[in-house]
């Protein structure tokens, strides 16, 4: 697999989160490359992400995804929710879950939050 893929669950690894609804579980991440499949679990428990490639362990929601497109999602070159709409991977089991590591993804290149274009409108009234 790609080194931008280990990077980004390596990083998740002991990071803080806000509970969105309440949201804890397991989330196993298998990716496909031709007849191989790479392994990531991350669990999200008190308020702390944990990852790990124990497959063994049971999962709340299994995302199954070519190796590719996990690799442009947390490069900033997909959007993983539209990625996830137009059926480009699957998602089985509680979709919150994905949410919330959709939260730690990078935002796709060349797009902008709704707070720099209300800064930038503001700034131009100003002219």
């Amino acid at each position: 697999m790609t080194e931008a893929i280990t990077r980004f669950f390596e990083g998740l690894n002991g990071r803080s989160y806000d509970p969105i609804y309440g949201v804890g579980g397991t989330v196993r991440v298998e990716l496909k490359e031709g007849d191989q499949t790479e392994y990531w679990v991350v669990k999200a428990e008190d308020r702390e992400l944990r990852v790990s490639r124990d497959t063994e362990e049971d999962a709340d929601a299994v995302l199954v995804a070519d190796a590719r497109v996990i690799d442009s999602i947390v490069r900033g070159e997909m959007n993983a929710v539209s990625a996830m709409l137009r059926d480009v991977f699957h998602i089985r089991g509680d979709l919150w879950l994905f949410l919330l590591i959709e939260r730690f993804l990078p935002a796709p290149l060349n797009t902008r939050g709704p707070r720099h274009v209300r800064t930038r409108r503001q700034g131009e009234e100003r002219s």
